[in-house]
């Protein structure tokens, strides 16, 4: 009996450890394992909210208050956390005397991005999937390409590929607060291509001219959380092999990216690029 266990158990191993090692994203996979061994799904919830001492069910009620609130949350938090004043200059980075040129893209290139779009059914406000796109490609690549060349010479960027659908996501404590849950938005497919573009650009300019710190792991091309982890224990092993003291103050934002100021980012930003190229991107 015992024998037939352990084979059942080695059999399921096997099976996790090959489902992650084809799975393209991994620690989705990891966690969908998880999840789905510990029984928990993804729930649908039948929002009701607690708001202003009144009790909200009406699906419409609902979404004013959600929207209103995620609306005006960055503002909030940056208040809660910051000074009323964002205008002073806080950076690491020199100034570059050279304005930012956005090269053309190319039909190649544009293949390439949607080819490395992230394969999924979820349906966006233009009614399109990566999955749709990556079947159409060949036949749409030459004016996604002209539409996205236009972007980058006028600097306009369409404003109905701002809109996105906001989904509600609850994380924690009590359902009925509105602080509990994060806003989750699902953008068009087609505005993800123009923004990977020109996101590419940027990135490549900034490392060009050495503009993102060293210390920066955070959202950078073969830098991670655990390659902070380790810079930080390193320097903690070094100094205390050479009998020196250390010291770490570490800070903790709660909900981070809704603390960011649009206007105060988009006026660091325009200081390196060229803001005639680029200036509706931010907005």
């Amino acid at each position: 009996m015992l024998f037939y266990k352990n084979l059942i158990k080695q059999t399921k191993c096997d099976y996790y450890r090959r489902s992650i090692e084809l799975a393209n994203n991994k620690s989705k996979k990891v966690w969908q394992i998880v999840n789905a061994a510990l029984g928990k799904q993804n729930k649908k919830y039948n929002f009701k909210l607690s708001h202003e001492g009144l009790r909200i069910t009406d699906p419409k009620k609902v979404a004013d208050v959600f929207a209103n609130h995620f609306a005006n949350i960055a503002e909030q938090r940056v208040k809660d956390h910051f000074i009323d004043d964002l205008s002073s200059e806080c950076t690491t980075s020199g100034s570059v005397p050279f304005s930012m040129y956005c090269a053309p893209v190319t039909e190649g290139e544009i293949m390439n991005i949607i080819a490395n779009l992230k394969n999924n059914n979820s349906t966006e406000p233009d009614e399109l999937t990566s999955r749709i796109l990556g079947d159409i490609m060949e036949e749409i690549v030459c004016p996604l390409t002209h539409i996205t060349n236009r972007c980058l010479e006028q600097g306009v960027y369409p404003s109905k590929l701002k809109v996105a659908n906001v989904i509600p996501v609850h994380k924690k404590g009590d359902p009925d607060n509105t602080d509990n849950y994060r806003p989750i938005s699902l953008l068009n497919v087609t505005s993800k291509i123009i923004k990977r573009a020109l996101v590419d650009r940027i990135v490549n300019y900034m490392n060009t001219f050495k503009l993102f710190s060293d210390a920066q792991h955070g959202f950078r091309q073969g830098k991670s959380t655990e390659t902070a982890a380790h810079e930080y224990i390193q320097f903690i092993q070094d100094k205390m092999d050479t009998k020196k003291y250390v010291a770490g103050i570490l800070f903790d934002i709660s909900r981070a990216f809704d603390t960011m100021c649009s206007d105060f980012v988009q006026t660091s930003v325009s200081k390196s690029r060229d803001q005639r190229a680029t200036r509706d991107f931010g907005t």
